[in-house]
């Protein structure tokens, strides 16, 4: 494999490398280049430390240049604005190469020398896929820690070593890491069973550095306690994954907002992504606050009860960075906090990252309306890899459309997860006006609800205020991510393409029975078929 690393220079240039598997580790190797105009003074990179020189250039040198470009085949992607430099190493972890890149100047006669240490990572020079174990040949490089001499493999640590291998099989880990992480965890937890018991749970464990699961452990059992942090890993092994460092500074933050210890654990073993959590203080966060209360005044006045809770806490006065944001948005502490037990995932954002939904809702429902809605439908805050603020526009302009503005408005206020429907309530709405109701905007307006559950979104709306994460806590033990479910009626979902007329599920509801008339009397069929009489001779 090879990083390529992209430098952007304010002239266009054409670029030609070529490493040669000779090459030791800080050998010079030049680069013959040319270049358009005099080299710019101002070359910008990224993760790359780079030098200038200046040599004079002999005429032959400028003659195999040019020649020199159109033999090669180089592994790089130039245009106008960027160049790729790839750089390519021998089998090893990290090396260091040093390149010289001459730049040729066609008018001017000479040349500069560009020089730069790429750090280059190859992943490939790894030790190669492991067999399995009935089949390979065991590792002799485990060393015993006081001797120093090679020690057999345990066979306690087969069980886990087998596990491992079945649920990554392109794993390159050497097996002697691989036990020496097994040893540390049976180490901490006190048995060989122990540590079986975790991995088989989350095999993900063994493909972190060896202290990583004592140090995750150790902070948890400083905050929540010993036996209490026990609970919450044997329960959760995902745990054992995040950083000690993290851990750390999460804990007290978390602390002065659920306020008691059997709160955080209950809160951490079914949301481990928040043991990583951007932090900051009401000091920080008032920026925010100002832009969505209006003024310094109105937002000392929101968070004054929050700021002398946290005062008041044991711990350090650390919070979720928005944590301060949401106590505004939501306009109280009582509030936030009922939104925040609703949807515990609001803590893993920045604050900045809602304000632009919040805006949006504002503008369609006004200051009130959109806090009312928020507070029935937190989770319309969320940043889930979508434009929420665009699916909230289509989908209010589709019922404005039918019940007006004011008369949409208060809609959203009884039901405001109808904007989450997006761009499929509209799609779903024409659909129904057109084909449906011959083009009548007033039957669709009197049959919307009917209207919603024919089309499957009534439905969908379950999903759509489902508690997050929907599919549940993922890790990378379990395979490949759940792919995202779009609901009916959505472009990705329409059986004529993406780009065809809207089409998707129509269910023709049985309408009432209408009253049956009394002299007619109900019959039942017994036999399709009549009876033959039989007779006897």
């Amino acid at each position: 494999r090879s990083r390529q690393y992209v430098l952007t220079p304010t002239y266009p240039m054409l670029l030609s490398c070529r490493k040669q598997p000779s090459h030791e580790e800080g050998e010079i190797f030049h680069i013959p280049c040319i270049a358009g105009g005099d080299w710019p003074h101002v070359f910008s990179s990224h993760g790359l430390s780079r030098t200038y020189k200046s040599a004079p250039m002999s005429s032959q040198t400028a003659r195999a240049a040019p020649q020199a470009l159109l033999r090669g085949r180089p592994r790089i992607c130039c245009n106008r604005r960027q160049l790729a430099v790839t750089a390519e190493s021998q089998q090893g972890c990290w090396r260091v190469v040093l390149v010289s890149i001459l730049i040729c100047a066609a008018a001017a006669g000479s040349y500069k020398q560009l020089a730069f240490l790429a750090n280059v990572r190859n992943d490939v020079g790894k030790s190669p896929i492991q067999g399995p174990l009935s089949m390979r040949k065991r590792t002799t490089r485990l060393r015993d820690p006081y001797t120093g001499f090679p020690r057999p493999p345990p066979v306690e640590a087969d069980f886990a070593l087998d596990i491992f291998q079945r649920t990554f099989p392109e794993a390159r880990t050497p097996e002697h890491l691989l036990i020496q992480r097994w040893e540390n965890i049976a180490q901490v937890f006190g048995g060989t069973e122990a540590a079986n018991q975790l991995i088989q749970a989350e095999p993900y464990i063994l493909k972190n550095w060896r202290n990583t699961a004592r140090n995750a452990f150790h902070f948890l059992s400083m905050h929540l306690g010993p036996k209490v942090a026990r609970q919450a890993v044997f329960e959760t092994p995902w745990l054992l994954t995040r950083l000690g460092k993290k851990i750390k500074s999460t804990m007290p933050a978390l602390l002065n907002v659920v306020g008691s210890k059997k709160n955080l654990q209950a809160l951490i073993t079914k949301y481990p992504s928040l043991c990583h959590v951007p932090l900051g203080c009401f000091y920080i966060a008032m920026p925010n606050m100002i832009a969505v209360t209006g003024n310094s005044d109105a937002a000392m006045e929101v968070a004054g009860e929050a700021m002398d809770r946290v005062a008041a806490s044991p711990y350090t006065s650390l919070v979720p960075e928005c944590y301060p944001t949401l106590i505004a948005i939501f306009g109280g502490l009582k509030e936030a906090h009922e939104a925040i037990d609703r949807e515990p995932l609001l803590l893993k954002w920045f604050g900045e990252q809602f304000l632009g939904k919040l805006a949006t809702l504002r503008q369609l429902l006004g200051i009130e309306g959109a806090q009312q809605a928020l507070r029935k439908a937190p989770y319309m805050l969320l940043h889930e890899d979508q434009r929420k603020s665009k699916k909230f526009k289509l989908a209010f302009e589709a019922i404005e459309r039918l019940f007006g503005t004011e008369g949409t408005r208060r809609l959203i206020a009884e039901r405001p997860e109808l904007l989450t429907l997006g761009s499929k309530l509209p799609r779903a709405l024409g659909f129904a006006e057109r084909w449906k109701y011959g083009g009548s905007r007033e039957l669709v307006r009197d049959d919307f609800d009917q209207i919603l559950k024919r089309t499957g979104l009534l439905d969908h709306l379950r999903w759509e205020t489902k508690q997050r994460p929907r599919h549940g806590f993922w890790t990378p033990s379990m395979g490949r991510k759940p792919r995202p479910f779009h609901g009916p009626w959505s472009e990705k979902t329409n059986p004529l393409g993406q780009g065809g007329p809207a089409r998707g599920p129509w269910d023709d509801l049985d309408e009432d029975p209408v009253d049956a008339d009394p002299s007619v009397v109900e019959a039942e069929l017994v036999s399709s078929t009549p009876e033959r009489n039989k007779s006897t001779v």
